[in-house]
């Protein structure tokens, strides 16, 4: 995997472990799709970011498994489990930008 795909997936997860939903948001495209565990579908980067500023206290979450990537021409996406550490929240599978 690309170093640059691990860091920003690092980035991510520190982003939602620290509750900044700023930071969370712009690691995502303006027109980024984002699928919760639960199933909820959040389409753009200020729909994602919401997810994390409505959470008042965010599970904090670790990556779990491999991250995949995929090339689909222009766009590339990342694949990747994370779990809730001690409780669930609305963590969820991602496509990012690298």
């Amino acid at each position: 995997m690309e170093a640059s795909v691990e860091s920003v997936v690092g980035r991510l997860v520190e982003a939602w472990n620290r509750g900044d939903a700023q930071a969370f948001g712009e690691l995502f495209t303006s027109d980024a799709d984002y699928v919760t565990a639960a199933g909820d579908w959040r389409k753009g980067r200020e729909a994602i970011r919401q997810l994390l500023a409505v959470e008042a206290v965010p599970p904090h979450v670790q990556v779990e498994g491999s991250v995949s990537v995929r090339d689909h021409g222009e766009v590339r996406t990342v694949g990747f489990g994370w779990a809730a550490l001690g409780e669930t929240g609305p963590a969820g599978g991602a496509s990012l930008r690298a």
